[in-house]
């Protein structure tokens, strides 16, 4: 797929053709799929990806292999995952890596790494990460890294991760954004990865 073109899956069944390369630009949008995560993709770099089936009637799992990496190139948003505790996995094995080459959003649905071991667990955002609605899951015990490019912030949805370790990462400013009714909570937070720039946390009244 080049540059900015756009691919709509509306149907339950697996992903066509065994020869898929997205450009990092290129936009993928996952409106329909069976439930278990049968078939879909767990081998290629996605471009733009985009997670938005509401109509999903049980939870989907990539399982990404042991010490792999799920690759989104540009960015991975979130917006529906069907209703209750049904959600949208990363892996249950160990040492996997999600890594984003822009922003993170999550704006409705249930997103979890792991809900079954999935211990060394890491997700990298090269730009901002960003909660606007829906639900940050962490229902294992195993601690979580999260490396951030850019700046976080949370507006709506929930978020309380006393097992996620933050990093921030870049190499300008960043700075993290939350209100007195939308807090935001990590076990660590690391500066020691910024090579310059300053951190900066905000707070407005809710």
């Amino acid at each position: 797929f080049p540059s900015h073109d756009k691919y709509n899956h509306n149907s339950t069944a697996v992903f066509p053709g065994t020869n898929r390369t997205f450009s990092a630009t290129s936009n993928q949008n996952i409106n329909n799929w069976t439930s278990g995560g049968t078939g879909f993709p767990d081998n290629i770099a996605w471009g733009n990806l985009r997670i938005n089936i509401p109509t999903l009637t049980g939870s989907i799992n990539l399982s990404i292999a042991t010490g792999g990496t799920c690759t989104i190139q540009g960015d991975f948003r979130v917006s529906a995952s069907g209703g209750g505790t049904t959600e949208f996995r990363i892996s249950n094995n160990n040492n996997v890596t999600l890594s984003i080459g822009r922003d993170f959003i999550l704006d409705g649905g249930r997103f979890d790494m792991s809900n079954s071991g999935g211990s060394g667990a890491v997700i990298s955002v090269g730009r901002d990460f960003t909660i606007i609605s829906g639900t940050w899951d962490h229902t294992v015990s195993q601690q979580w890294q999260l490396n951030v490019g850019g700046n976080i912030t949370r507006s709506g949805g929930t978020f309380s991760d006393n097992l996620l370790n933050l990093a921030l990462t870049g190499s300008a400013n960043q700075s993290l954004n939350g209100s007195s009714t939308q807090s935001l909570s990590f076990r660590s937070i690391d500066f020691s990865g910024k090579t310059s720039g300053n951190v900066d946390l905000n707070s407005s009244s809710g």
